[in-house]
């Protein structure tokens, strides 16, 4: 059984944009941690209740995605690389198990996409979800950068629904 292991926002330090480059895996020194880019990228924008995906297969399409996650984010940031109006999001996947079922992993990962999707929709933000399922040593997990207004949201959004005491 997948269990969903909730962490505080990721506290960032200088750009974003170095951070970027290993979640989306975009210079050598980051793909060479992952040894399957599989799954998809999920860029939203809440205030058009717009999602676009992009398949993580390939480097030319995970740095299309990141640009226009940028890009986008000019359009309310002028200094959009900075660390403080984001909330950088962790989500490990635990099997108790210790089989990481593929089916588990992705029924999970649903769940959260979902969740995901709404959260940042009801609240007009912009958002990026990106799955690092296959990295070396590392359990499955989740990145996720939302625009933020408290830190913690999305995570205490998530014990709400799931009905977790904090």
């Amino acid at each position: 059984m997948i269990n969903i292991l909730l962490n505080n926002d990721y506290p960032l330090k200088g750009n974003l944009n170095y951070f970027e480059a290993y979640m989306f895996a975009t210079t050598e020194r980051h793909i060479a941690k992952h040894y399957i880019m599989k799954g998809n990228i999920h860029l939203f924008d809440g205030s058009k209740d717009e999602e676009k995906i992009y398949s993580m297969d390939e480097l030319e399409t995970r740095k299309k995605a990141l640009k226009e996650f940028n890009s986008s984010n000019i359009e309310d940031f002028e200094d959009n690389f900075s660390p403080d109006h984001y909330s950088i999001v962790l989500i490990d996947f635990d099997d108790e198990d210790d089989n990481y079922n593929i089916d588990e992993i992705d029924e999970t990962y649903h769940l959260i996409l979902n969740e995901f999707s709404k959260f940042i929709k009801e609240n007009k933000r912009k958002g990026v979800l990106v799955p690092h399922f296959f990295q070396h040593d590392r359990i499955p997990h989740l990145h996720l950068i939302y625009q933020k207004q408290e830190s913690n949201e999305f995570v205490n959004h998530l014990y709400k629904v799931f009905g977790i005491e904090e």
